[in-house]
């Protein structure tokens, strides 16, 4: 799900008791917090909208010309791109519709209103060399650099998402940490082999260095090696971020680049693709086939380029 643009700050005011019990049923059906935060972002931007029309009532008493204004609103600003105003709109859908099946309200307000459409950017992906060179960028001299060694490792290895890394505890490797079992987006278990790299680095680190680490007796894997808490994800995203441009890596390295990365290079060797969306733990074979349309589009250049009915030469 897409962040929540910020054009000035939010409403302090907090969303309502109705979504606060919308949240606990979300929560119930395995929807992760970020995911929530993101809904009740949108929810405040719709608030401060709403406090400026005057509105005085809850979630549950928005009628059908509120949204058609705030959908108008949210189009017209020329500040937001196309896929935050998507965000700002799409993301407060599935409360009316929660609020409908528990029979809070009788009908959907947003039943007319039409999300604007999403744009969809090509996938940003690392070559399998700026892969190797970005594994060697941190100081193995160090234990940070030897705990993040082992969190690229992980990355790379087993293409993890942010929260599914931060969560690990070490009773979810088995075999030498050449197998991985954990509980993934969507609170579905997954169990995914680690390469020899990743598991040689995550067993030194959690075996000898962690130990050191962790003062306060937490149970994440990945813990600060400053603050001796678990590692957040604000210093995870950052510390990818100075890897990649210590590397000299022109694109914003991410986990997602991650996933985007692995996906083609096992498309490139040929991976069967209902495999790749077996290793990815995608639900959609046509998610899988977004994340490998980068490999697509670099085997239809080449083909234009060399094949002889492309070409014009002849092929006896």
């Amino acid at each position: 799900m897409a962040h929540t643009p910020r054009a000035g700050p939010l409403s302090p005011m907090p969303c309502g008791a109705p979504f606060e019990r919308y949240a606990v049923l979300r929560r119930a059906a395995g929807i992760g917090e970020r995911s929530i935060k993101t809904e009740a972002d949108s929810h405040r931007w719709f608030w401060r909208f709403l406090e400026g029309r005057g509105f005085a009532g809850d979630e549950l008493a928005v009628g059908k010309d509120d949204f058609q204004a705030y959908a108008q609103h949210v189009l017209q600003r020329q500040d937001l791109q196309a896929n935050s105003k998507l965000t700002l709109i799409g993301t407060l859908r599935p409360f009316y519709k929660e609020a409908v099946r528990q029979e809070w309200i009788l009908l959907n307000p947003m039943d007319d209103i039409q999300n604007p459409r999403k744009i969809r950017l090509p996938p940003r992906v690392l070559t399998v060399p700026q892969v190797k060179q970005l594994l060697e960028q941190p100081d193995l001299a160090t234990a940070i650099g030897l705990r993040d060694r082992a969190i690229l490792e992980l990355f790379y290895s087993c293409a993890l998402r942010r929260d599914e890394l931060l969560s690990l505890r070490k009773e979810n490797f088995s075999e030498g940490y050449r197998r991985l079992r954990f509980r993934g987006k969507g609170n579905k278990d997954a169990v995914l082999p680690v390469g020899k790299a990743a598991a040689h680095f995550t067993a030194f680190y959690t075996e000898r260095l962690r130990p050191l680490l962790n003062r306060h007796g937490y149970p994440q894997l990945f813990l600060s090696a400053l603050r001796f808490a678990p590692l957040s994800r604000e210093t995870l995203t950052a510390n990818l971020g100075a890897y990649g441009r210590k590397a000299e890596i022109k694109l914003p390295v991410t986990p997602h680049v991650f996933r985007y990365s692995i996906a083609t290079h096992l498309a490139e060797e040929n991976v069967d693709i209902r495999l790749i969306q077996a290793f990815l733990r995608h639900d959609d074979l046509d998610t899988t086939a977004r994340y490998i349309r980068h490999s697509f589009q670099k085997l239809q250049d080449v083909h234009r380029a060399t094949h002889p009915r492309e070409t014009g030469r002849s092929a006896d």
